[in-house]
C-alpha cells in the first residue's frame, strides 16, 4: 500500500506541475479537494479453508468498532478532462459469529474479527455533457485493494481457541459513470457508479461501487455533502475468499479553487 500511496502522491504532484506549465489543454485548471466520513456496515463472508465466518454489522455497530479511519479525494480538471484520486482507510475490530463449526458436532464458534481495509483509486475522466450546471462524466482507471483479516475462533463448551491471519492485495481496472444536477441556487445532487475486476489476472471476480449525495453550496468555493456509499467486493484468493458488501452514510466537505 505504501508504494501505491507514493505513486498516487506523485501523480497529484505531476498534475499540479502540469498546471504551472504550457500544455495542450484549453482553458484554466480547476481543482477540488474533499474530506469525508463514511460509516459502512459490513455484510458478507471472509472464508478460510478451515472456517466460514460471517460478518454482519449495522452502521451503528461500526461506530463502536471503528479503531481508525481516513477518507479523502482530489480532482484536477481542465476542459473536458479530469484526473480523479480517492483514498479510503478503515480499521474495524468487532465480535461476530462463525457460520457452522470448526469441530463437527460441537457448539457453533464465536468469532472475533479485526479487518483493516485500504482502498485507493486513480482514474481519468472525460466530460461527455455539460449544460446549465448539469454534467455527465465517463471515467476509467485503477483501484487498489488491501485487506488484512485476523480471526480468532472460540468454542466455549470445550475451551477451544484458534487464530488465523491473512493479507490480500490486488488491483482492479474500473470503468464508471458520474453526473451532477442542480436543484436550485444552493442545492444539487451528485452520483456515480463504477464496476471493475472482471476476473482479469489477479483482480476481483467483480467489484462495484455506487455513491449518491445531496450537496449544499455554503459559498462559491465550499460545498457540504450528505449521502450514501455502497461497495461490493467478490475476490477469490489462495487462502482467503472475500464476498463483502459495505454500505453506509457519507458526510463530507469539498473545497473548489
Amino acid at each position: 500500500m505504501r508504494q501505491f500511496c507514493i505513486a498516487v502522491f506523485a501523480l497529484m504532484l505531476s498534475a499540479l506541475s502540469v498546471q504551472a506549465q504550457e500544455t495542450p489543454f484549453s482553458g484554466d485548471w480547476s481543482n477540488r479537494f474533499s474530506l469525508y466520513g463514511w460509516v459502512p456496515g459490513i455484510k458478507g463472508d471472509q472464508t478460510f479453508p478451515d472456517g466460514d465466518p460471517l460478518i454482519d454489522l449495522s452502521s451503528s455497530d461500526v461506530l463502536d468498532a471503528l479503531n481508525g479511519a481516513f477518507f479523502g479525494s482530489a480532482e484536477f480538471r481542465n476542459g473536458r478532462f479530469g484526473l480523479i484520486f480517492d483514498l479510503a482507510y478503515a480499521d474495524l475490530g468487532q465480535d461476530g459469529a462463525a457460520r457452522g463449526t470448526i469441530i463437527p458436532g460441537q457448539d457453533p464458534a464465536n468469532a472475533s474479527v479485526d479487518t483493516t481495509l485500504w482502498l485507493g483509486t486513480a482514474a481519468l475522466a472525460y466530460r461527455t455533457f455539460e449544460e446549465d450546471g448539469k454534467w455527465v462524466d465517463v471515467y476509467g482507471g485503477l483501484r487498489y485493494y488491501d485487506v488484512s483479516a485476523d480471526f480468532t475462533f472460540k468454542i466455549p463448551s470445550i475451551g477451544f481457541k484458534s487464530s488465523l491471519s491473512e493479507d490480500s492485495s490486488w488491483f482492479d481496472a474500473i470503468v464508471g459513470l458520474r453526473g451532477h444536477v442542480p436543484l436550485g441556487e444552493k442545492y444539487s445532487v451528485t452520483g456515480l457508479v463504477d464496476v471493475g475486476g472482471f476476473g482479469i489476472g489477479d483482480s476481483s471476480n467483480l467489484s462495484w461501487e455506487a455513491i449518491a449525495t445531496l450537496d449544499y453550496a455554503f459559498t462559491d468555493n465550499v460545498t457540504g455533502r450528505l449521502g450514501y456509499r455502497y461497495m461490493s467486493i467478490d475476490k477469490d484468493g489462495d487462502r482467503l475468499d472475500l464476498d463483502l458488501k459495505l454500505g453506509g452514510p457519507l458526510i463530507g466537505v469539498t473545497w473548489n479553487f
